[in-house]
């Protein structure tokens, strides 16, 4: 695996409030307050923003890949990743149950103390892409407490993968390769069966492959084109569902698997071109704005759309009645970016920094008792 010596990629920081910010655009601007058939071309270059999602993968796969190579200690990996999950989402989820239930939100209509506890659950251990029927909505939705939850369903997959591949790979024992083997299939039947993870894959490919990337930049030109055409053939798919719906192997029957391959190569071009630097075309996510995005993007994604929820009840209330529904929309969106900034900040200093460092300190390994008396032998 190559060696990426950036302890601190500056555009990669900026790239995830990039994505941050096309995720927030696309869940104000389709929140319905003007239907996107309104908008015309914006509403399809606004319905394109909700695979800012599957940007956010690409930088999983690269980040996580380089975290595997500095601590192949695999104990020390999970807990690392369990601690910057759960961090941010373990309030997020029980200050948004709390509120949604004592609120009577729909998902919450009508329901018994145990039923919301099971659907609290539900979400704290990210589950909801995987139940079944029965734990549906009445109009059919998933349990979701927090819309932005599956995807840290598909983080928490990535991760258990990557680990497993990691300490097997040493293995020499013919069991051992085999449950690897037996490992693998499951995750490339994962894939084939939620198609939006494909794409923790550029990630991976432009961190093994970054010297050679390195050397071939003059390859890496036009990435906003790449951007573009990733937007675009992925959308030919219709890949919009977090749950099991559709799979690779209904593309391949219809003809879709064409331009899912045309998006993984544009999403490898345009990921290597951000991560490489090797544009100067992407020089503004290197600007304090974009780097401030970046550090509490993961609050901000947890965040921004029960902000955008609660803003909409009161610009429909307020705003649209007496000024119409287009300036209710530029209301929505820039009043609800200007309370999910603060409130991403203020989750980020208490819970990623602070209560994260708690964590860490009360998961700490202890040395065990041989190592102990080593230690002291050794100090006598």
């Amino acid at each position: 695996m190559a060696v990426f010596s950036k302890s601190y990629n500056a555009p990669l920081n900026g790239y995830r409030g990039l994505c941050a910010l096309a995720v927030f655009l696309y869940h104000a601007i389709g929140a319905g307050l003007v239907p996107l058939s309104e908008l015309g071309v914006l509403g399809y270059a606004s319905s394109t923003l909700r695979y800012g999602v599957e940007l956010f993968f690409m930088i999983s796969g690269f980040v996580i890949a380089g975290s595997l190579q500095r601590q192949p200690e695999i104990g020390a990996f999970l807990r690392d990743r369990f601690i910057r999950i759960y961090s941010a989402w373990a309030p997020a989820v029980a200050v948004l149950t709390l509120a949604m239930w004592a609120l009577r939100f729909k998902l919450f209509e009508d329901v018994t103390a145990s039923r919301a506890l099971g659907i609290f659950l539900l979400n704290f251990y990210l589950v909801p892409p995987f139940v079944p029927q029965s734990w549906q909505t009445a109009d059919g939705l998933q349990p979701y407490v927090n819309p932005a939850s599956w995807s840290l369903t598909y983080e928490w997959v990535f991760y258990l993968a990557a680990a497993a591949c990691v300490a097997l790979r040493y293995e020499k024992d013919a069991p051992v390769r085999a449950l690897r083997s037996g490992w693998l299939v499951l995750v490339i039947g994962f894939v084939i069966a939620f198609p939006r993870a494909l794409f923790f894959l550029p990630g991976l490919v432009v961190f093994r492959y970054a010297r050679w990337f390195e050397r071939h930049k003059a390859l890496l030109r036009m990435p906003w084109l790449s951007l573009l055409t990733f937007l675009f053939a992925w959308s030919m798919t219709g890949a919009d569902k977090a749950e099991l719906t559709e799979t690779m192997l209904d593309w391949a029957r219809d003809g879709r698997l064409l331009p899912a391959l045309l998006a993984l190569l544009a999403a490898i071009h345009m990921f290597a071109s951000i991560t490489l630097c090797a544009t100067p075309r992407f020089k503004f996510l290197e600007t304090r704005p974009f780097q401030f995005l970046g550090k509490i993007s993961y609050s901000f994604y947890l965040w921004h759309a029960p902000v955008i929820g609660a803003a909409k009840r009161l610009v429909s209330a307020l705003i649209v009645p007496q000024i119409g529904a287009y300036a209710g929309l530029a209301c929505l969106i820039f009043g609800s970016l200007a309370l999910t900034v603060p409130l991403a900040w203020a989750a980020f200093e208490v819970c990623e920094v602070r209560f994260a460092s708690w964590l860490r300190e009360l998961l700490k390994p202890q040395p065990t008792a041989a190592i102990l008396r080593v230690q002291i032998s050794d100090a006598e």
